[in-house]
């Protein structure tokens, strides 16, 4: 797109005061004039035949809905002076493959890429504090994602859906993660969450079931459906040492005893936790045949081998042999 040659303003573009208000052209790659200012809200939605478009530099702010249900839109070229990314801005444009975020913009508007079911990649600026609500949900495409340091609320539903999201990595930051933020992000394996986040949203992580290494929380500050994850995440920081106070301890204790039965399928799955079941003596001999049902039903071998070593050493051997 660096080498098209811009056409003069025509009636495929209705531009009032500087603001591109409606696209009348036939599609394909579109060069927005040179001088316009603004995209206005709707300005392209629906324009299912718009393949590519190049935005002028100069050009202050996308508007809302501006790309709303381009469906074919593969590329959208947004230059450095667009401070401002509207409410769905580029929603439902599922053929978007990358996307850009020019520095300046602070908040990325409610629902901007969402349903951008093909968006593998997206840079976000360095000045952006807010991510609003549904901004990039259901973009399933998605992989991996840094945000920006200086990020302080992801708002409720901002991931929804991003299934094949598997690095996240909070800024330090950041202080308000929104209910369900990232709920059905099902390949996430863990996430740190930074220490200036002392309670998360309901269903943050809904679906997903990541380590949450979080020992800075209390137990009782996650919902129920993300209590599991800040067990896992717990296991790790204590077996790596972590410094971590002592009541907020023996919360995270008391809930993994008191769940343990619960707990133990996800345990096989979290190495750490089964680490930290064994070596605070959490397993009975009532209950250790359910875990090791769940290692034969997982296959899980080297589960196994711990577990049975663990009721050797307990004195369950006379029940319990490999």
């Amino acid at each position: 797109m660096d080498t098209w040659e811009r056409p003069p303003a025509n009636s495929d573009y209705l531009i009032e005061n500087g603001v591109l208000t409606a696209y009348k052209g036939p599609g394909g790659e579109a060069a927005v004039p040179a001088g316009v200012k603004a995209i206005g809200d709707y300005a392209f939605a629906g324009c299912k035949s718009l393949t590519a478009v190049l935005i002028p530099e100069g050009a202050r702010s996308v508007g809302d809905h501006a790309f709303d249900g381009c469906e074919n839109l593969t590329r959208a070229d947004i230059p450095q002076s667009a401070a401002s990314i509207g409410d769905y801005a580029f929603c439902g444009c599922k053929s978007l493959a990358a996307v850009s975020i020019p520095e300046g913009a602070a908040i990325i508007g409610a629902s901007a890429f969402e349903g951008c079911e093909n968006l593998t990649s997206a840079v976000l600026p360095q000045s952006a504090i807010v991510i609003d609500q549904s901004a990039f949900a259901f973009c399933k495409s998605l992989t991996s994602l840094i945000l920006p340091q200086d990020l302080r609320i992801i708002e409720p539903r901002a991931f929804w859906g991003c299934e094949n999201l598997t690095d996240l990595v909070l800024p330090e930051n950041a202080v308000q993660i929104g209910s369900h933020a990232f709920y059905g992000c099902k390949s996430l394996g863990s996430v740190v969450l930074p220490k200036g986040v002392k309670r998360i949203g309901k269903s943050v992580f809904g679906e997903s079931r990541p380590a949450l290494i979080a020992p800075h929380i209390p137990i009782g500050n996650f919902c129920a459906e993300d209590k599991p994850g800040a067990a896992c995440g717990f296991a790790k920081a204590y077996l790596d040492g972590a410094e971590i106070d002592e009541e907020i301890r023996a919360g995270y204790l008391r809930y993994i005893k008191s769940q343990k039965k619960r707990l133990y399928p996800l345990a096989l799955r979290h190495e750490e936790l089964l680490r930290l079941m064994l070596a605070e003596n959490i397993p009975s001999q009532k209950d250790l045949g359910l875990l090791l049902e769940e290692c034969e039903s997982q296959q899980n071998e080297a589960a196994k081998a711990a577990t049975l070593k663990y009721a050797r050493q307990k004195g369950f051997d006379g029940v319990y042999s490999a």
